[in-house]
């Protein structure tokens, strides 16, 4: 667990905080960046789907991030 908390911690890192400068558009970016993380990108070890749509099956979330 502590190991996918720090490679989700450095890819956020990556992805928003050291290529963003301003504090403002590091916290747009940052939500941005989770959700994408949570609502688009598909994961091979839940079989193609993203995590919302493997924690809740049918709902919006699910359906949006389909959708996109």
């Amino acid at each position: 667990m502590v190991v996918m908390i720090e490679r989700l911690w450095r890819s956020l890192n990556h992805a928003c905080i050291y290529c963003i400068g301003a504090r403002g558009q590091a916290r747009k970016g940052i939500g941005t960046w989770i959700a994408y993380h949570n609502q688009r990108r598909p994961r091979s070890s839940l079989y193609g789907q993203t995590p919302d749509e493997a924690c809740w099956p049918g709902t919006r979330a699910a359906t949006v991030a389909a959708a996109a």
